[in-house]
């Protein structure tokens, strides 16, 4: 099924079009003329047009460069009594995909219209793939050798294959989203899309018809047909981000959803089955909102079936280098620029620093001093004034840190000197021996976490 927008100033022929597209199972929005045809592509989205070339108020081709800005993604197929060489090379100019010359048989307009719509699925199949392609990121997104992060993997392991909903719970900017994403890529859903929606950046009103669809008239504006993010994510795994926020209501049409694996769009009347892996991720203690009421004790069972918790940044002080050279990395081949990593200097800054934005605002103060350091390492006064004002680690987090630097910044002096070990301890200003004691050295033993591992000597 397709919606279709057919532009035709004869009404009797745009009625019979229109009918016959409809009986064929599309969706069509039909007008008369330019001004009206405007209107409706500012309302909604189509994936076929029908343009007549001439009409009362102008020529189709203005509508076409008006689709072209506001929907690049509809197929234009031109309508013209006017035959020619000339009047077809001006449509194709203008954007249109293909044309009709009138008189034409509705039976050559729907084998037009398959084979565009045969074209633009394959389109879309090769656009998303591209997508998923540049978007699918390695399991070493989570970062971290500390014993929380080995605990936070060894469970991603564990759930990853089974199709059981998982909370993620953890501060703000923890890395909720990159946990959801490693499950998705380890589970059987893989093949599929990974569907994200933050509950809390769309309006209450609004949320329903984004997670389920909404059927053409189900409200005023709903001038066709929408399916919803259930829908998108068939066959895949659907991530709500913030659910504490999402309302009561709400929450019991999600649970209904859960429970019978199918759904029903806004004014609809069907349930549609859905096959979808289901993750959800809050920053708020649901157990309480159990408690003061503002969340349902029965979802809230339903989607705490496993739950993942994420440690702040705070609580594993020793990943900050390690996390720090992984963003010195990434900014390096997004920014297009070289860069040793973080000095010596700086580097204890950041491990001395509480992070109450945790891995985001890391991310974000590497991006912004590898836009401000103008040699080959960053130092203090690269980063943010407020940061480098503060250190409030206690003295084992303090050396469990250090720790981690050293050994992170003995592998980027190593990589940048294809792991020449004497030329690398000239570049760190100590002795080869010293350097060999560095690489063996293990964790102090009051931060120990796991076993330690290393680098090789």
């Amino acid at each position: 099924m397709a919606s279709i927008l057919i532009v035709e100033d004869e009404a009797p022929f745009r009625e019979r079009f229109v009918r016959t597209l409809q009986r064929n199972g599309h969706e069509c929005r039909p007008c008369g003329d330019v001004a009206t045809a405007r209107l409706a592509v500012e309302e909604a989205d189509y994936d076929v047009a029908f343009v007549d070339l001439r009409l009362p108020d102008g020529l189709g081709t203005e509508l076409l460069e008006r689709l072209g800005e506001r929907a690049p993604q509809t197929a234009i197929i031109m309508m013209t009594a006017y035959a020619g060489l000339e009047s077809a090379v001006e449509s194709l100019r203008h954007g249109a995909v293909d044309y009709l010359e009138k008189p034409f048989s509705f039976e050559q307009a729907l084998h037009r219209l398959d084979r565009v719509l045969e074209y633009q699925g394959v389109l879309a199949d090769n656009q998303r793939l591209r997508r998923e392609l540049r978007s699918a990121e390695p399991a070493t997104d989570i970062i971290g050798t500390s014993d929380a992060m080995r605990s936070v993997q060894a469970l991603i392991d564990r759930v990853a294959a089974s199709p059981t909903t998982v909370l993620i719970t953890g501060e703000s900017g923890t890395g909720k989203e990159l946990v959801a994403r490693q499950i998705h890529h380890q589970s059987r859903h893989q093949k599929g899309r990974l569907v994200s929606v933050n509950c809390a950046a769309i309006p209450d009103q609004l949320l329903e018809s984004e997670l389920f669809g909404h059927e053409k008239g189900a409200f005023t504006g709903a001038e066709q047909v929408k399916r919803g993010l259930f829908e998108l994510a068939d066959k895949g795994t659907l991530f709500l981000d913030e659910i504490a926020e999402m309302e009561t209501n709400l929450q019991a049409k999600l649970l209904r959803a859960l429970e019978s694996r199918e759904i029903m769009r806004v004014g609809g009347t069907r349930p549609i089955p859905i096959d979808i892996r289901l993750l959800v991720a809050t920053n708020r203690r649901l157990a309480d909102l159990v408690a003061t009421g503002d969340f349902r004790e029965d979802l809230y069972y339903r989607v705490r079936v496993v739950e993942i918790a994420l440690p702040p940044l705070r609580a594993r002080a020793g990943d900050v280098a390690i996390l720090a050279r992984h963003f010195v990395q990434k900014f390096c081949r997004e920014l297009k620029r070289a860069s040793l990593g973080v000095s010596n200097a700086a580097m204890r800054y950041l491990v001395a620093y509480r992070w109450p934005g945790n891995v985001r605002e890391l991310q974000n103060v590497i991006e912004r001093a590898m836009i401000l350091c103008s040699g080959d390492w960053i130092e203090p006064e690269d980063l943010p004034a407020d940061l480098t004002g503060k250190a409030e680690l206690g003295d084992e987090d303090l050396r469990a840190a250090v720790w981690a630097y050293e050994r992170e910044h003995i592998r980027t002096v190593l990589d940048s000197v294809d792991n020449d070990r004497k030329r690398a301890a000239e570049l760190l200003g100590i002795g080869v021996s010293s350097l060999y004691r560095k690489l063996q050295e293990p964790l102090p033993e009051a931060q120990r976490e796991g076993p330690d591992p290393g680098l090789d000597a």
